[in-house]
């Protein structure tokens, strides 16, 4: 064996042990530079070595000469970027990771680590959109395939227990967190899924999906106020996402701004006209705003779009003064009869057939499918009176006697008006 394959031998040895025993690794690598001075890979194996032992000025100074060479590489780069960071030099740190991504913009994990020196340099929106980029590149961790097949199952303690037992090893794994708060809330535990997605982003800032998770839980508990930043923050590096444009048109109207939600809707669906859930959020605003013709026109597009959509004859039945017609009902049966259709989909469909069969007179048929539709609404239900007492404990703590009486002199109840308010 010639000493270059050696040390190469050496060197893969010596790699192995970085996480477990980074000092081995270190001594390895002195004793390939010592036979063989200068060994680039060597070089940078001790600078890894040295900053995982809490010296990252050394770890700098020994990456900085090789980041000079003209053989430069994005992994030295990252490692440099490393070093500057765990040193607390942010914008070398930042200026180290920009070039590994440059020299490699495959390379996740420099795109997450230039997020983190980001955030931590106040740059939130270049801070997301790093993020955003290591997200696209990474998939997901495989030992998370089976609690994702549960979730998607509607097995939620089957998912739950994977995940615990996989940030048992992994703390700080973000997308188990975020997997975590979807089990939480399909256990009926909101409190839970906020916490968890709170978690996550403390951890991931940049973690859109998280983001966007915790602005649907607080826009159905209609927190608007608390809403609103996260979906603006996600449309300042995203702001063609049809998914944030409808939420944010859904809190506007909930806060009483119907008619910058309608504007808002009406600018999606014209430069989108081919997304079916715009024009329910549209016919949803001017159904609500009065305007009954118009809703029913726009619930009519989304069925264009999407022929049998369950959301559009959900939303006509909704309208309850709305009456389908023989072709709308023979092609809700249809849709019905296939085997692909099945969850809120079908549930949706049996409800709005039921109300089109009544509306026609045809009451047993009628109630076959709305007989249906609550047998399968019901399978949704996760109920554990655990989880109830355990709510209503936090709230009974919470809203203790020491609560009331400290603030005792803040609120007045009048007999003669109704509720209590701020003198």
């Amino acid at each position: 064996m010639t000493p270059s394959a050696s040390a190469d031998l050496e060197l893969m040895r010596a790699s192995l042990l970085l996480e477990s025993d980074p000092a081995a690794a270190a001594r390895s690598a002195n004793e390939i530079l010592a036979g063989s001075p200068g060994h680039p890979a060597a070089r940078l194996l001790l600078a890894t070595a040295r900053r995982k032992l809490g010296d990252p000025a050394a770890a700098a100074a020994l990456l900085e000469s090789l980041a000079s060479a003209r053989d430069d590489s994005p992994v030295r780069q990252l490692e440099l970027g490393r070093a500057y960071a765990a040193a607390g030099r942010n914008a070398e740190a930042v200026t180290a990771f920009r070039r590994a991504v440059a020299l490699d913009e495959g390379l996740a994990d420099a795109w997450r680590e230039l997020a983190e020196q980001l955030f931590v340099a106040g740059d939130t929106v270049e801070g997301d959109r790093a993020y955003a980029r290591y997200y696209q590149l990474s998939p997901e961790p495989p030992e998370l395939s089976d609690a994702i097949v549960a979730l998607a199952g509607n097995r939620p303690k089957v998912a739950d227990t994977l995940l615990r037992q996989r940030l048992q090893h992994v703390p700080h794994d973000v997308v188990a967190l975020r997997l975590l708060a979807k089990t939480a809330a399909q256990l009926g535990d909101d409190v839970e899924a906020e916490r968890r997605l709170n978690e996550t982003l403390a951890l991931a800032p940049g973690y859109a999906a998280a983001r966007y998770d915790l602005a649907r839980l607080l826009n159905g508990y209609q927190r608007i106020e608390e809403m609103l930043p996260h979906v603006e923050r996600l449309l300042v590096c995203d702001p063609g996402n049809i998914d944030c444009l409808n939420l944010k048109a859904e809190g506007l109207r909930y806060i009483g701004r119907g008619d910058e939600a309608l504007a808002l809707m009406e600018q999606v669906t014209a430069n989108h006209p081919d997304e079916e859930q715009s024009w329910i959020v549209y016919g949803t605003l001017l159904r609500e705003l009065g305007e009954q013709a118009r809703a029913i026109e726009t619930f009519r597009r989304a069925l264009a779009v999407r022929p049998g959509s369950s959301f559009a004859y959900s939303s006509l039945a909704n309208l309850k003064t709305f009456r389908f017609d023989s072709a709308d009902l023979e092609a809700m049966q249809r849709r019905l009869e296939l085997p692909s259709v099945r969850g809120a989909e079908r549930i949706r469909l049996e409800f709005a057939l039921g109300k089109g069969l009544e509306d026609t007179g045809e009451f047993a048929d009628s109630f076959e499918h709305y007989a249906q539709g609550n047998r399968l609404q019901r399978a949704t239900f996760f109920y554990d009176p655990r989880i109830i007492t355990a709510e209503v404990q936090r709230w009974r703590t919470f809203y203790s006697e020491r609560f009331f009486k400290a603030r005792a002199n803040y609120w007045t109840c009048q007999p003669s008006r109704s509720g209590c308010y701020p003198e």
